[in-house]
């Protein structure tokens, strides 16, 4: 099923990126980028089942990790402030 994950630090998520659970594939991003208004690296990617809203996961953009969480959609609520 589908997620949307936010990430930790600046580097952002990009597609195809394997989606871990303790070191364990359970799915890919199938697109990611920066979000200048979050600050934070957002991605939607399919995983398997298993894997629900506020799950820590992994994710393995090339030569690095990157620490997230999954979310519920939309990223940004209306009346959260964000412009």
């Amino acid at each position: 099923h589908r997620v949307c994950i936010v990430t930790e630090g600046r580097r952002p998520p990009r597609a195809h990126a394997e989606v871990m659970v303790d070191d364990r594939g359970v799915g890919s991003v199938t697109s990611g980028n920066w979000s200048p208004v979050l600050e934070c690296g957002i991605a939607l990617a399919r995983v398997e089942r298993s894997v629900t809203r506020g799950d820590r996961v992994t994710l393995q953009v090339r030569e690095h990790r990157l620490d997230g969480t999954v979310v519920p959609l939309p990223f940004v609520r209306r009346g959260s402030g964000a412009s």
